[in-house]
């Protein structure tokens, strides 16, 4: 059993491959924003992403968290456990699903008729699609080992590939394709990555996840059915905007709504996914709490690493709200002009800190129910996922009505709020409460203090590098409070010596 130290070792692994990738897509999103019109940005970042992934997504979420949560005890028993043949069989529906939705959208979609360039970007998602999905059977295997060499190994160099094939397309004048070039790249290097890493380097790895048999029964469906209706519900939460959007808005919205997107979710990508898939992971290990009388020990060791995974998302969540509303409007004055500073993007930007608190909490909140409830309870609790889907698109149609993009964002909040109490209604003898990873309360004075003194220098000097410099400021301060005297210092220390030298032989 991989212990604490081993969980923190594979979190900063993420953290460092999250960092990296999120700021590559972040720079090339503010570099094209100087070449393409909001409503190009809004069909090569929006519409194409999402007619193409959708199914992907959804089977990528439900089924590797079943194949990871019974793969130590398949592997106790000697055997290969029966949701990993789902995921294989995954493969071949999603590429039939995938190409029929795709297929409709270019014959009946009049914005692929007036772009006749959306049919290479759509070919391009829909191929990189498929090569994600097809991944997952080895991805399973190397984070339920937290085998941190391969993973950093692999996401980097495609990073890098795909890195100098968009250099190379922005040399040779493309813009609107870039994304979609980039994107097919960078899947085919995963693919040859981790599936030559599984047959050539560790066969292990291809002895575990390559099925002895491919029969599919009702029993397995069963067993993931839930893990199917939370991730459809997950899903639509997290992609319900653009749903929204790509229903009822036009390009220039889904330009706004992209660009605010790309900038506010670079923090959830980073911290966020790493946090709650290394939660997951090491939840995942205390599984059989629910089959036999839990011990004492067991029950804090759970509790301690709980406060540690939301402490951590506090922090972050935290940090954000008190300085964003300050200091984003002079932000991206500087790195995009008017355009963008003088829109509603800076109050979405924000606002946006409100959402990333809630789904930081409700992230973990998930990923301890799915690590060590019952699946027969998960199944039951999955019943009432289309109450949820229907009360966030009547919240979303109605909101945006109201109050625009604002008013999408307002009703993504209201739907992870939503799903939160349901869980703790439905799961209260397995999850830990909220207050459980709170800031004390030289935590919270730090937090005020930062935005207080943000709030006075913009009065005092409007936007500017005058503004910014107290930004710098007040950062050094945080960060000072953060190491030295702050309730976390125990946890970062941890963090850095153990994710050295807990190193898992591979």
């Amino acid at each position: 059993m991989t212990g604490k130290n081993d969980a923190l070792g594979w979190m900063a692994s993420l953290v460092f491959i999250q960092f990296f990738t999120r700021i590559f897509h972040f720079g090339l999103s503010l570099l094209l924003l100087r070449f393409l019109s909001p409503q190009d940005l809004g069909r090569t970042a929006l519409q194409i992403p999402f007619i193409t992934m959708i199914f992907t997504r959804i089977a990528k979420e439900a089924l590797h968290r079943a194949a990871i949560k019974e793969q130590e005890e398949s592997e106790r028993e000697g055997k290969k456990g029966s949701n990993m043949i789902l995921l294989w069989w995954s493969i071949p529906l999603c590429i039939i699903s995938s190409s029929v939705v795709t297929l409709l959208f270019i014959f009946n979609s009049s914005a692929v008729e007036e772009n006749r360039w959306m049919i290479i970007g759509l070919s391009c998602w829909l191929v990189s699609s498929w090569l994600e999905l097809a991944i997952e059977p080895v991805l399973v295997f190397t984070e339920s080992h937290m085998l941190k060499g391969i993973t950093v190994g692999v996401e980097f160099s495609s990073l890098v590939l795909h890195g100098i094939c968009t250099a190379f397309l922005l040399w040779r004048g493309e813009t609107v394709l870039v994304q979609s070039y980039g994107q097919l790249i960078f899947a085919l290097s995963s693919f040859i990555g981790y599936w030559g890493y599984a047959r050539f380097v560790n066969i292990q790895v291809w002895n575990s996840v390559i099925p002895s048999s491919m029969t599919v029964e009702w029993e397995m469906i069963e067993r993931v059915k839930g893990f199917l209706y939370n991730s459809i519900g997950k899903y639509v939460t997290a992609e319900g905007e653009r749903a929204i959007l790509f229903a009822g808005g036009n390009a220039e919205q889904q330009g706004l709504y992209e660009f605010v997107n790309n900038m506010g979710s670079i923090i959830a990508r980073i911290a966020f996914l790493p946090i709650e898939k290394t939660a997951y992971v090491e939840f995942s290990r205390w599984k059989d709490v629910m089959e036999e009388k839990e011990n004492v020990t067991r029950k804090k060791e759970r509790l301690r690493n709980w406060e540690i995974f939301l402490g951590i998302s506090f922090i972050i969540s935290f940090a954000y709200l008190s300085t964003c509303f300050n200091y984003v409007q002079t932000v991206l004055f500087l790195i995009s002009g008017a355009k963008w500073s003088e829109s509603e993007a800076p109050l979405l930007l924000g606002c946006f800190g409100f959402y990333l608190l809630l789904i930081g909490i409700n992230g973990l909140v998930e990923s301890l129910r799915d690590a060590i409830a019952p699946n027969e309870k998960i199944a039951e609790q999955a019943k009432y996922s289309t109450i949820f889907i229907v009360t966030y698109f009547v919240q979303g149609y109605f909101l945006m009505q109201w109050y625009g993009a604002g008013g999408l964002l307002l009703a993504s909040c209201f739907s992870v709020i939503q799903r939160c109490a349901f869980n703790y209604y439905f799961f209260g003898d397995v999850l830990f409460p909220i207050t459980k990873g709170l800031p004390t309360w030289d935590g919270i004075l730090v937090f005020v203090t930062i935005f207080i003194t943000g709030a006075i220098a913009k009065s005092f000097f409007g936007n500017g590098f005058k503004l910014l410099f107290v930004g710098v400021v007040s950062g050094v301060f945080f960060l000072l409070w953060l190491a030295l005297y702050s309730q976390y210092k125990g946890i970062i220390v941890n963090l850095i010596k153990k994710g050295r030298s807990n190193k898992k032989t591979e």
